[in-house]
């Protein structure tokens, strides 16, 4: 029994330590948990398991027992600060306020409501992917393209099933020319337009960007042509 109990309890420890990990990743680092609900369970994780993983901590490192004490109260503090005071003042203060915009702060702590979800790719080298992407609750499909709101042009790199790399991309003409343009050959000439545009700002290539500056005046013009007889024909 007691041998049950010690790997029951370290794997409340290594739950709770590699909970802590993973949510410190995801806020501090480019790293990403996909899709959104796993990257919501170590936030579970952190809130859930800190009292048992402490008391346990606090058993087998007695000299830092003030710390293991204090880092539940870290964890749970901003929650009962948020329920008990910033909470009722919100309510009392803007009683017109939608309860989503309300609670928002509560749910980040637990779980994040919007992921970065890929619009399109537009480079390729090997198994990474320079992609457009769109912030967008996890439970909604992804607006068409083009579509105001917030939205990134990342580097994403898959590094084991689950868990990605996604930078920012540190500015125009910063891929050189190992990256593949992919032509987006299956939406309309207006988006398309738009994607060629984007591959010629971020390609340092010389010779993708004389052929892209050759293709999009062309492209300019026969949406303009298109434009301009669609009109005509109202």
């Amino acid at each position: 029994m007691r041998r049950r109990w010690f790997w029951r309890s370290n794997w409340i420890v290594v739950g709770w330590l590699g909970s802590v990990v993973l949510v410190g990743l995801s806020i501090f680092t480019p790293v990403e948990l996909v899709p959104l609900p796993w990257e919501n369970v170590p936030r579970w994780g952190l809130y859930a398991l800190v009292f048992p993983a402490c008391r346990l901590l606090q058993a087998r490192c007695p000299r830092a027992r003030f710390l293991w004490q204090t880092v539940p109260w870290l964890a749970w503090g901003p929650l009962l600060a948020i329920l008990f005071f910033w909470l009722p003042m919100t309510v009392a203060q803007t009683p017109t306020k939608s309860w989503s915009d309300i609670l928002a702060p509560l749910t980040w702590l637990f779980a994040r409501p919007e992921e970065w979800r890929t619009s399109h790719v537009l480079f390729r080298r090997g198994s990474q992917v320079v992609v457009q992407q769109r912030y967008v609750p996890w439970d909604q499909p992804l607006p068409r393209f083009p579509v105001r709101g917030s939205w990134r042009t990342a580097r994403v790199l898959p590094l084991v099933p689950g868990i990605q790399w996604a930078a920012p991309l540190p500015g125009p003409g910063s891929l050189d020319a190992s990256w593949h343009a992919q032509q987006p050959t299956s939406l309309p000439k207006e988006h398309r337009f738009f994607l060629l545009e984007a591959q010629l700002e971020l390609s340092g290539d010389s010779a993708l960007r004389r052929r892209l500056l050759v293709q999009l005046p062309t492209w300019a013009a026969q949406l303009w042509q298109e434009r301009r007889q669609a009109q005509h024909e109202l």
